[in-house]
């Protein structure tokens, strides 16, 4: 810059000047070939300057979106691959079901078969879970779903795994909630199978074979019978019988064959199995060896068919059971999980067939029979202990059974008669037993009743024996389970001066009451009649007259007691047949309304949702800066349950061919739902390459808009910097010549 204290000539400050503005225009040009734009700052023009920035701006953003949309697709192709893998485990599954299929039969290799088969489709299921549940990208899983999950309450899974015999109780393949009631019913009668035993009889040679029994409540099973018989043509048989685990094994000699062909009474293969079945039948040497392949070890096998069920019912009224009187590959019930299928979901059941057992709702059980004139003996009892009634009288319905025996020596030196009637179906089953005092002794009850097969012991004492001169009844029996607080129109009503209790009803559930029954001496309520009362332990008294002569009330004597502070209004027909004639003197018995404790045979199990549904698996894909405009990639649940790909894990082995079917129905299903996810996600995964394509044209639209109004013109740039160059060189030029006219002033004065 010219010091003002210097005085330049006008000429040269002009050339001074030009230098200097023609230098920052070259440092302008400059700029802009170096930078290629010719707006580089606000200051060089500010309208353009930021009208390019905006454009700029607006650009950079869209290609963040862009690479937001990139990771966007990796997640949904993510996702794809893992409903491929799905599509190709569901494939898999289902060649197990057909598989399955062909080995439907009942022998155990295909049962066994089966149950394989089913552990590699829950395997393969487990791989379908895992699969959906690694298929995440980008913390983001669009296999998962809403993220909502139902299962039965805790409650109510105790609840079930109270009643004896279930472990475990679980709900599975659940769609919606529900409540299941669960109820185990039946006798737990024994019975075989009938078109096994007829096989058996058939290829070993026995005759009458019977497979009867009751379940025991702590070692029966399920598990059949095999019946195994060797020895060939005329030779000793060897007959063993397998309820596994135990065995029984007899032999019948050829000596016994002939004497038992010889008097014509057959020989007889009779055993009961701790776990409650009996099995026997006759033992013909003729038939067995004139059966074929008679070499050898010959078995059979008797399937053990059981009176207990098990039935789940929902909340429609929908039922579901499962019968262990069922053969198998028939919905039978099975030891371990046991499923009950419903559109709302899959109920399995852990069942321990060991321990499960009948439950009664009540039980009327006699007590103790006697005369309050202590001058005439009381009557001995020749029946059940109370406190093994319910182990000895296995009858599937009320009933009385009446006993009698002979004189001694009735039947064989030390021996006599003893008889038992089954008064409910008339029947007298007849043995011997010593004329000393016995202990459990057993009575079999056959002819085709339906208690036909029950096995029933008593307890005699020795001064039982009646008078030489007579036969006659000697006691009386305990009710049996099971009675029910309905009327029953089919009941009987007998007892050897005893009493039978029937349709109880105001009594409280849980609450044993003991009823006392009293009777005065003959004429004690007139001529020809008796005083009766009936007390129960809360003090009410029911008082009527009775005929002294021995008679039977049709129909039952109805006793009612009034309300109390203990009892509502209560009533209970007593059933008997008496003849106090035969007991002149005053006399009383008791009985018992007994209340199972401790267990029960029905519970509900109840499902709800314990996982609320969420968003937070679907994905947003946003489409511009402000995430106004942009598309929803919902999150598809392809796990097995209900609410994803409803195919369920394998019920009951596959035992029966409906479990199979099951499978298929549910591999429909989930196979139609991968290829619901699968579109789903292939049209989203095409919105959005569509956009990430227009985003990336888009963008470089609006850079080469910024373009236009920044970028310089090179050659234009180039030649305006030579100008300038050309003109700087002029204007040192002449700058030049105007300081020689100054040099040649100054050379004046030399």
């Amino acid at each position: 810059m010219v010091s003002p204290d210097l005085q330049l000539p006008t000429a040269m400050r002009a050339n001074l000047l030009t230098i200097q503005a023609g230098q920052q225009q070259m440092s302008a040009a400059q700029q802009r070939l170096a930078t290629g734009l010719k707006i580089n700052a606000a200051l060089d023009n500010p309208p353009v300057y930021f009208a390019a920035k905006a454009l700029t701006q607006r650009a950079s953003d869209l290609s963040a979106m862009k690479d937001s949309i990139g990771q966007a697709i990796s997640t949904i192709k993510a996702g794809d691959k893992g409903v491929s893998g799905i599509g190709s485990l569901l494939k898999q599954a289902r060649g197990l079901t057909t598989a399955a299929l062909t080995s439907l039969g009942m022998d155990a290799g295909s049962i066994q078969t089966r149950r394989n088969l089913a552990d590699q489709f829950d395997g393969i299921l487990e791989q379908i879970n895992g699969t959906a549940g690694d298929s995440g990208y980008g913390c983001k899983n669009l296999l998962m779903g809403d993220g909502s999950k139902m299962e039965a309450t805790t409650e109510s899974k105790l609840a079930v795994q109270n009643l004896i015999g279930i472990r475990r109780a679980r709900v599975t393949d659940i769609s919606e909630p529900d409540d299941y009631q669960i109820t185990i019913t039946g006798s737990g009668r024994i019975t075989g199978a009938a078109g096994d035993i007829a096989n058996a009889e058939q290829a070993l040679g026995l005759a009458a074979v019977k497979i009867t029994g009751v379940k025991s409540p702590t070692s029966g099973d399920f598990n059949p019978i095999s019946i195994t018989v060797s020895g060939g043509p005329g030779t000793d048989k060897v007959i063993t019988a397998t309820n596994p685990p135990d065995s029984f094994t007899q032999r019948f000699t050829a000596a016994q064959w002939h004497a038992a062909d010889a008097a014509a009474t057959p020989l007889k293969f009779d055993h009961s199995f701790p776990g409650g079945a009996r099995i026997r039948f006759d033992v013909d040497f003729d038939l067995i060896d004139a059966t074929p392949q008679n070499v050898g070890t010959r078995i059979a096998q008797i399937e053990k068919q059981i009176d207990l069920a098990v039935s789940v019912t929902d909340s429609t009224g929908y039922s579901a059971t499962r019968n262990g009187k069922n053969a198998q590959g028939m919905v039978k019930l099975n030891d371990g999980e046991n499923s009950f299928v419903f559109p709302s979901g899959t109920v399995r059941l852990d069942v321990d067939l060991k321990s499960i057992s009948p439950q009664g709702e009540w039980y009327a059980e006699f007590n103790d029979l006697g005369y309050d004139n202590t001058g005439i003996p009381p009557l001995s009892v020749a029946g059940v202990p109370k406190s093994l009634a319910r182990q000895y009288l296995p009858f599937d319905r009320s009933n009385i059974i009446t006993y009698g025996t002979g004189v001694e020596d009735s039947y064989a030196p030390g021996f006599r008669t003893l008889e038992a009637y089954d008064f409910r179906y008339g029947y007298t089953a007849s043995t011997f037993v010593p004329n000393s005092a016995v202990t459990n002794y057993p009575i079999f009850l056959s002819d085709g009743t339906p208690d036909n097969g029950i096995n029933i012991r008593v307890n005699l004492s020795a001064n039982v024996t009646p008078s030489t001169q007579t036969v006659g009844w000697s006691g009386l029996a305990i009710d049996s389970p099971i009675l029910s607080e309905t009327s029953r129109s089919d009941r009987y009503f007998h007892a050897s001066a005893g009493f039978q209790l029937d349709t109880i009803t105001g009594f409280n559930p849980g609450i044993n009451t003991k009823l006392r029954m009293l009777w005065g001496g003959l004429d004690s309520g007139g001529p020809g009649f008796t005083t009766f009362d009936v007390i129960d332990d809360s003090g009410r008294r029911f008082s009527t007259n009775l005929p002294n002569e021995s008679s039977s009330l049709s129909g039952g004597l109805e006793v009612h007691f009034p309300e109390n502070d203990t009892y509502p209004a209560s009533s209970v027909i007593l059933g008997f047949s008496y003849n106090f004639t035969a007991f002149p003197e005053p006399g009383w018995q008791e009985s018992q309304i007994y209340w199972p404790g401790g267990s029960s045979s029905e519970a509900n199990l109840e499902t709800a949702l314990v996982n609320p549904a969420s968003r937070s698996n679907d994905m947003f894909v946003a489409f511009d800066a402000a995430y106004q405009n942009g598309i929803t990639v919902e999150s598809q649940n392809l796990q097995v349950d209900g609410k994803g790909l409803h195919v369920d894990f394998s019920q009951n082995g596959w035992m029966d061919r409906a479990d199979i079917e099951n499978a298929i129905t549910g591999l429909d299903t989930a196979e139609q739902r991968v290829r619901s996810a699968s579109q789903a996600f292939m049209t989203g995964l095409g919105i959005i390459t569509t956009r990430e394509d227009f985003l990336k044209g888009f963008s470089d639209v609006l850079d080469e808009g910024a373009a236009k109004l920044t970028l310089a013109d090179q050659n234009k740039e180039g030649a305006t910097l030579l100008t300038l160059q050309t003109r700087q060189q002029l204007s040192q030029t002449a700058l030049g010549l105007a300081n020689q006219n100054q040099q040649a002033i100054l050379s004046l004065f030399r």
